[in-house]
C-alpha cells in the first residue's frame, strides 16, 4: 500500500491535507513524508510507523522499548546525531540498529563496520530523546544546537498537535474579544501583572 493510504487508514492525515502535500510535492519533488511533517500535516512518529509498515520491517518505539544501554558509545555520539541512528539490541552475534532513514543509515554502517547488522525503523524524536536521556551530560553546546536544528520534531509547530493548536487559537480569539469587549479590565490585569513582577525582581535584587 501507498504511504498516503496508510496514513488515512490510520486517521493521521486527513484527505484534503493529503492531497495538499501531494500537490506541493509535485512542485517541490519532496518525499510525500516530508512535506507532510515540514508543514504540520502529520507527526513524524505516524509517517515513520507508517513507512516501516510499507516496506515489513518492524516500527520500534523507543520509549517503550528503550535500547541496552552497555550499547551505547558517547565516543559515537557524533555518529548517532549525523546519521540519526541507534544501537538497539544485540543476540550475542548480530547487533541491530534502529535508524530515521534506513538507506543513509545503512550506508553509514556499513563503512564503519564490515560485521553484519539488522536495521530497524524508528522517528526522528525517538533518537532525540534517547541520545538526550542517555547522554545529557556529556553533550556538547555545539551538539545540543545540532539535535534542535536537524530535528524537525523539536520545533513548537510539530509537537502540538492539531487538538492543541484548535485550542490555541481559541485562547488567542477569546483573549481578543476580552481586549475588544473590556479594554479597562484587560488594561488593568496587564497593569497589575507588571506591577507584580517590578516588585518581585525589585525584592529579589534587594535580597541577593
Amino acid at each position: 500500500p501507498q504511504l498516503g493510504a496508510l496514513l488515512l487508514e490510520q486517521n493521521a492525515v486527513s484527505p484534503v491535507e493529503l492531497a495538499q502535500a501531494r500537490s506541493r510535492q509535485e512542485q517541490s519533488g519532496a518525499r510525500l513524508g516530508e512535506e507532510l511533517i515540514g508543514h504540520g500535516d502529520a507527526r513524524a512518529f505516524d509517517v515513520y510507523r507508517a513507512l516501516a509498515e510499507q516496506r515489513g520491517i518492524r516500527f520500534v518505539n523507543l520509549l517503550l522499548s528503550p535500547p541496552d544501554r552497555q550499547l551505547l558509545v558517547a565516543e559515537d555520539i557524533t555518529f548517532y546525531l549525523q546519521h540519526q541512528c541507534l544501537p538497539w539490541k544485540t543476540d550475542g552475534m548480530t547487533p541491530t540498529y534502529v535508524a530515521v532513514d534506513l538507506e543513509k543509515a545503512a550506508a553509514a554502517l556499513e563503512e564503519k563496520t564490515a560485521a553484519p547488522f539488522l536495521l530497524l525503523q524508528t522517528a526522528p524524536l525517538d533518537i532525540l530523546r534517547t541520545i538526550r536521556s542517555t547522554f545529557g551530560g556529556e553533550l556538547t553546546q555545539r551538539a545540543q544546537l545540532a539535535l534542535l536544528v536537524d530535528q524537525p520534531d523539536a520545533s513548537a509547530r510539530q509537537l502540538l498537535s492539531k487538538e492543541a493548536k484548535t485550542i490555541c487559537l481559541v485562547g488567542i480569539c477569546m483573549l481578543l474579544a476580552c481586549t475588544l469587549l473590556f479594554p479597562s479590565w484587560v488594561l488593568l490585569t496587564l497593569n497589575i501583572a507588571t506591577i507584580t513582577a517590578f516588585i518581585s525582581l525589585a525584592s529579589l535584587r534587594l535580597l541577593s
